[in-house]
């Protein structure tokens, strides 16, 4: 089927023309099929259950292109940030010419949350947890989407991602909006099950538009059934030597390596991953990938940049978790632009690869973390793992005709077991996984958004969902209820379950209950903690997961830096329970503990401004882990600022924790964050610190330093770099408003602190409001919470205390200009006594010069926690 042919279901013609122009001008046949017998441009919801490269995601593209026609919006999910990313610069390359609006939003990526929530987008990419938040926060949300495509939707049987995409759903389903679903899913046994519950139709595909041979590889004999076909073969490898599963793997990834192919290599341990590409590199001479060798030089070294520049000088990478952040990306670039000829990585990084390959060799187990002590524990792959890992080979892209997707055998018995569970296994049956959350999450998270008012109704809505029931589940709804209420989260009024204000907020950002719990201990008594203090106690709340480091160190160094560690608290008083009671009986230490401390030092460290191989070698954390520790304790610090709020503890007493989530999230001081925001994936963290160190924290003070200077810190070429990217940066701005030479700044609101005679002057778009004194204040404080919190909002009794607030904010708004619709809808009412504005904090600015010196006090006050904040 031609795409032009698509003009006749309504799509719009320029969005067929670049279609044509990116990815070709024939549908594959499960996206005619979709269209055409399916009804995927119809209004119905749709499942379609396909092998991984069939062309699912772009029938959620055809979808979203139907409801961008008649201008309605598409939620695009994901289950990993690293897809959401992938996605999203895949999605504004296409899109964004013809004016599409595309956003993405993750943990990390948080620039378009306001526009997401105001509806001011066309397309959004937003990794699951996200969107759950967001729906808590504002349910009506779907009153702007009619699409949501949901992809991986198999996802619904994880563990650890099962549960909030099950929520999703029942959300929406129990919603009075009617959005539409579209779910793309890999093969599942009972997609039927899952297509009633949904309410959707349901289209199976078992073909893959490229063939597919899977089988077991025994000496020099590839055993293989076709994947769409079914027929039975064999295919001459290379001759091995040796009985030895890992000899013959080395030598037929050399083979196929040297004749052409890019091989997919999946293992289930980080070390081997790294030795066998070290082998491999050995025996080859492929080209030097110099590149992505470049690219490293630019990037902070780390304890395995060696190695990694080692094996890309022949071709060759490894890809796992102990990586960085940059070194992966790099690997996954370089391998899509074809330098890199082999990827060797580990098997739990399968799902955020979204690489092809012409031939793909798995070993069929992998590694967990542990229940009871957090240490790996080995089980094999399930089929749909194993599937998922094939499904990287034979892809459009290459020309063979068929990919291969290889296990290595090393016996007779082991290639007749491994045929038997895997090339002729089946798809497991998909088990919802919501009970795996804790009951009063699932309760907190329902009242939030309002899904669920009363104890019958949350029992209806969680008996409603996929996943079985527990026998007892109304025991313990009754059950979690108590505790809830106990723990003052909840609170029962006329029958109905209604949040505490601490309650509402724990809900909204989607953290556990338990976590804000022991949290809250810490809060209460919190007597001016350090820095250290708290990246502990984060540590140990750290969402109830255990912390695990791969590497060991012995014993005696491990107590040695819990007496570095104790001595560096030798100066706090009121020390936390948990804390206290280590220093005063240090026989209580365990694994865990050590562990901990090991990594809170090694995150101080990162703070200060330590180079990550001086810390790698020091605590025996690979730069990946200290990485993936700090964003968790950094999201944590930041969830933590905003309940410390919710308790109404002043600002004063918890602005170390909105400093503290950027420093161990970046490792970098918070002075440095306006030149890292700028610069960020231009300059490296070694850079930044480089510049900080000479002085230089803003994006100003680069712009205005001394050239030659500038030149002799970090190099001629760099700063070209840089001052290019924000030239570019610059006129993207300019494009946005039209080039006009009296552009207003980029900040929508500004407040300035002047005074003309008796009213405070403030600008919103440009032009000049004069606001009485309660006015100004409560647009103030509105501000100053949107700036230090990004979900910005404040409960009216912050804004003063009393019964008037409604009527000031009405004075407010009809100052601000009653009659303009962007002054109008300004602020926002959540219904519950919060508001905010309806700006991202990146659109506000402040005089503090000014501010520093108001007559008010409070306006004093919140100006230098501000300016503390910044």
């Amino acid at each position: 089927m031609k795409t032009l042919v698509l003009e006749e279901y309504g799509l719009p013609k320029a969005l067929i023309d670049r279609w044509n122009e990116m990815q070709g001008e024939e549908l594959l046949p499960l996206q005619e099929r979709a269209i055409k017998e399916h009804g995927l441009l119809g209004d119905e919801s749709l499942i379609i259950s396909a092998p991984t490269s069939s062309g699912k995601t772009f029938c959620g593209e055809l979808a979203a292109a139907r409801a961008l026609s008649e201008r309605k919006k598409t939620v695009f999910l994901v289950p990993l940030k690293a897809l959401a990313e992938e996605r999203y610069r895949e999605f504004a390359d296409k899109y964004d010419s013809l004016g599409i609006r595309t956003v993405v939003s993750t943990r990390d990526h948080r620039n378009y949350d306001g526009s997401i929530e105001k509806g001011e987008f066309d397309l959004g990419v937003i990794i699951y947890e996200k969107f759950n938040q967001m729906l808590t926060r504002n349910l009506d949300l779907l009153d702007s989407v009619d699409l949501i495509v949901i992809d991986e939707l198999q996802m619904l049987a994880d563990r650890s991602r099962g549960a909030v995409l099950e929520m999703i759903i029942l959300k929406v389903l129990r919603s009075s909006y009617r959005c539409r679903i579209v779910g793309l899913s890999a093969v599942m046994s009972n997609a039927d099950e899952l297509a009633e519950w949904m309410d959707a139709r349901l289209f199976v595909e078992s073909h893959r538009p490229v063939e597919l041979r899977q089988g077991v590889l025994l000496d020099d004999t590839f055993s293989y059934r076709c994947f769409n076909s079914g027929e039975r073969g064999t295919e001459e490898m290379a001759p091995s030597c040796e009985m030895q599963a890992v000899e013959s793997l080395l030598q037929n990834v050399s083979k196929l390596a040297t004749e052409g192919e890019q091989v997919l290599v999946f293992l289930k341990s980080k070390n081997t991953c790294v030795q066998l590409a070290s082998l491999l590199a050995e025996r080859l001479a492929l080209t030097s990938c110099d590149g992505a060798i470049e690219a490293l030089g630019l990037k902070e070294t780390t304890s395995l940049s060696e190695e990694l520049v080692g094996v890309l000088s022949n071709g060759i990478a490894f890809h796992h978790a102990d990586l960085s952040y940059d070194e992966r990306r790099i690997v996954e670039e370089h391998y899509l632009s074809g330098d890199i000829r082999v990827i060797i990585a580990t098997t739990t990084l399968s799902l955020g690869l979204n690489l092809p390959a012409q031939t793909v060799f798995l070993e069929t187990q992998k590694f967990r973390q542990g229940l009871y002590t957090g240490r790996p524990v080995m089980e094999p792959l399930t089929w749909s793992e194993y599937e998922n890992m094939c499904g990287r080979a034979g892809r459009l892209r290459y020309t063979s005709g068929f990919g291969r997707a290889i296990v290595v055998a090393g016996s007779e018995l082991e290639s007749e077991m491994l045929w038997k569970r895997y090339t002729n296994g089946s798809p497991e049956k998909l088990v919802g996984c919501l009970f795996s959350k804790s009951i009063e999450d699932l309760a907190l998270d329902l009242v939030a958004s309002g899904s669920a008012t009363t104890q019958e109704s949350l029992t209806g809505v969680l008996e409603s969902g996929f996943s079985d029931t527990p026998d007892d589940l109304s025991a313990r709804i009754e059950s979690a209820i108590e505790w809830l209420a106990d723990n003052d989260l909840i609170f029962v009024s006329e029958n109905k379950l209604c949040l505490t204000y601490f309650g509402l907020k724990l809900a909204r950002l989607g953290m556990s209950a338990v976590t804000a719990a022991r949290m809250r201990e810490v809060f209460l008594d919190d007597a001016g903690h350090s820095a250290l203090v708290w990246m502990y106690v984060l540590a140990d709340t750290c969402e109830g997961r255990r912390i695990y480091v791969s590497a060991r160190m012995r014993e005696e160094a491990e107590y040695h830096l819990f007496a570095r560690f104790k001595s560096l608290l030798a100066g706090e008083e009121n020390l936390p329970a948990q804390l206290s009671d280590l220093i005063e009986n240090p026989g209580h230490l365990d694994r865990q503990c050590l562990t901990r401390v090991r990594i809170v030092l090694a995150l101080q460290d990162y703070i200060d401004g330590r180079s990550m191989e001086e810390i790698e070698a020091n605590y025996r954390i690979h730069c990946g882990t200290l990485e993936s520790v700090g964003e968790t304790i950094g999201w944590l610090a930041e969830c933590a600022f905003c309940l410390m709020g919710a308790l109404g503890i002043s600002k004063r007493r918890r602005v170390l924790l909105k400093r503290l989530s950027f420093e161990v999230r970046y490792g970098l001081p918070v002075s440095t964050r306006k030149l890292f925001t700028c610069l960020r994936g231009v300059l490296s963290r070694h850079e930044v610190l480089q510049l900080w160190e000479w002085g230089v924290c803003t994006r100003e003070a680069f712009l205005n330093a001394d050239r030659e200077e500038l030149d002799k810190v970090i190099g001629e070429r760099r700063v070209k770099i840089a001052m290019r990217h924000i030239a570019n940066r610059t006129q993207e701005k300019l494009n946005v408003t039209g080039g006009n030479e009296r552009s207003e700044p980029a900040s929508r609101l500004q407040l300035t602190g002047a005074m003309v005679r008796d009213r405070y002057k403030v600008f919103f778009s440009g032009t000049p409001l004069l606001l009485t004194a309660k006015s100004f204040k409560y647009l103030f404080k509105l501000a100053v919470r949107k700036k230090m919190d990004s979900e910005g909002w404040i409960d009216k009794e912050e804004l003063e205390p009393g019964f008037n607030q409604a009527r000031y904010l009405y004075n407010l708004k009809k100052e601000m200009g009653g009659s303009s619709r962007d002054r109008a809808e300004l602020i926002e009412n959540d219904r519950k006594g919060g508001y905010r504005l309806r700006l991202n904090s990146d659109e506000i600015d402040f005089d503090l010069r000014s501010l520093l010196h108001s007559d008010d006090f409070e306006i004093a006050d919140l100006s230098r926690e501000l300016a503390v904040a910044q």
